[in-house]
């Protein structure tokens, strides 16, 4: 379907932090109306002014995925409007983006007839509603916050078109390969409940449990006013924590007299508790959080106490609120993924959905990580040169695990070359330091968040580390487990070359 599009943008020289919007339309009569689209960084796509798509998987520049979505139960017959938003995150920063180029590619088809296309001809501006180039970060790994005014909204999205032009051509050509996993959907909105009023510009509502997704706001305001969106995990002082160090958990919005309605497709959220300041008096109709959810299949659990049940409910929960484009450490101020996060997020998920994968596609997308040490970096996808060299042999381990639960062997086959080059790394560490090997100088030898093993404070990188050399050893007895396996299939299975060699 993309074969014959071309990467686009609405300027020919874009900014970290920017907003685009392109504009289609297409006549429909009624078959499987197909659109797909690759985006840097993130997209939302509407039709007719209804979100119909969102959500750019998490990659790198040279390994670009792209999403094929059936668009058929959003479109009416005859003339339709495709509206696509672009929010290019442009910076090298984060530890969830590798920086590329800005840009859009999109096809849209009906029963394989192709109706649009990005080019050239495709009409585009610089969003007005959404304000660009404000580069407020709500922390270093999750990145930037978003300022958005309603009252710039006009109703470009139904084809009354001002300030569009024809696209710039971004001269890349990367290659593509579809979405190796599930697209994320959206579930019943958790609205907030008014729980303390300090004053009329400044409310506090709770969520009643933690939620992830997409806010939203409708409210009524007799003025043109900025409203800031705080959120957090808790309200230990009676506040939400906007402010942690360098860290501004917040986002702000602008609305005119009147009623505002919105929704931001971009930016998840992880909260329990939201606190609204305005500059005037508003009234709130609904705030709430529309869950992101990756759709999988709850297998039945296993005969529990009623703590035991209370302890896996808790447990399935977190689980999925860690899932999106890929497993999160941590939903509220990092959605990283993490080697030895994701690997027992992994373990647990065999067990909870009996589902293979979401796990594979998080696996593969490590296996991009292309450090020139043989070593993987700390998050993916990421451009920052961040190393803690013991969640290179987790990632060994959890390969490998996949393998056990899954026996899925393409993975190994796929992967190979990553471990290869990780167990060199090692292996020629200790024939050059003897028996054991030492931490890695220059790098953060974290283990975990305990006193000696957390890699701060009175390290010494010249004695070796038991949880290093344990992790390794780990990581050869599960190499030489499979092995043996693998060679035990020989006579029944036509192994891959790599791993027949191996």
């Amino acid at each position: 379907m993309l074969k014959n599009s071309k990467w686009i943008w609405c300027n020919a020289s874009p900014q970290a932090d920017e907003y685009g919007e392109f504009y289609s339309s297409f006549e429909y009569s009624g078959g499987r109306l197909r659109l797909a689209v690759s985006a840097d960084s993130n997209y939302a796509a509407y039709i007719n002014g209804r979100l119909a798509a969102f959500g750019q998987y998490a990659d790198f520049p040279y390994d670009k995925i792209y999403d094929e979505i059936d668009l058929s139960e959003f479109a009416t017959i005859g003339k339709n409007h495709l509206a696509i938003v672009v929010w290019y995150y442009g910076t090298g920063t984060t530890q969830v983006y590798f920086k590329g180029n800005a840009g859009l590619l999109f096809a849209l088809s009906e029963d394989g007839k192709a109706l649009c296309r990005s080019d050239e001809n495709t009409l585009s501006r610089m969003s007005r509603a959404y304000k660009s180039h404000i580069e407020k970060s709500i922390t270093s790994q999750v990145g930037f916050s978003f300022f958005y005014d309603a009252t710039s909204e006009d109703k470009w999205m139904n084809g009354l078109l001002d300030g569009f032009g024809a696209s710039s051509v971004v001269d890349q050509k990367l290659p593509l390969r579809p979405r190796p996993c599930k697209k994320l959907y959206l579930d019943i909105p958790r609205k907030g409940t008014e729980i303390r009023r300090f004053s009329d510009t400044d409310i506090l509502f709770d969520l009643e449990i933690n939620e992830v997704g997409f806010i939203k706001l409708d409210l009524d305001s007799k003025e043109e006013q900025e409203l800031t969106v705080s959120y957090g995990e808790h309200i230990a002082d009676g506040l939400v924590r906007r402010k942690i160090g360098e860290r501004d958990f917040s986002v702000q919005i602008k609305v005119g007299k009147g009623n505002t309605v919105y929704t931001n497709p971009f930016r998840r959220l992880g909260c329990r508790y939201l606190q609204v300041r305005s500059e005037a008096p508003i009234r709130i109709n609904e705030i709430a959080i529309i869950p992101t959810l990756y759709p999988v299949n709850i297998l039945p659990r296993p005969e529990l106490t009623k703590e035991e049940n209370d302890i896996y409910d808790i447990s399935l929960r977190t689980l999925r609120l860690c899932m999106h484009e890929h497993y999160e450490d941590c939903p509220w101020r990092e959605q990283a993924l993490y080697c030895m996060d994701s690997r027992n997020q992994m373990l647990f998920g065999y067990y909870a959905f009996g589902e293979y994968e979401f796990p594979r596609a998080n696996l593969q997308l490590i296996s991009k990580d292309d450090r020139t040490d043989g070593l993987l970096s700390i998050c993916y996808p990421i451009n920052k040169d961040l190393v803690i060299p013991s969640f290179s042999l987790h990632y060994f381990t959890q390969c490998l695990e996949y393998f056990e639960y899954s026996k899925d062997i393409s993975l190994l086959e796929e992967v190979y070359p990553k471990l290869s080059s990780i167990l060199k790394v090692f292996t020629d560490k200790m024939e050059t330091e003897g028996e054991v090997i030492l931490p890695f100088k220059g790098m953060w030898n974290f283990y975990e968040w305990s006193n000696g093993l957390d890699g701060h404070g009175g390290y010494n990188a010249d004695i070796p580390d038991m949880p290093l050399n344990a992790l390794l050893s780990l990581a050869l007895q599960k190499w030489i487990l499979y092995a043996r396996r693998l060679i035990s299939l020989l006579a029944t299975w036509q192994l891959p070359k790599s791993l027949t060699k191996a």
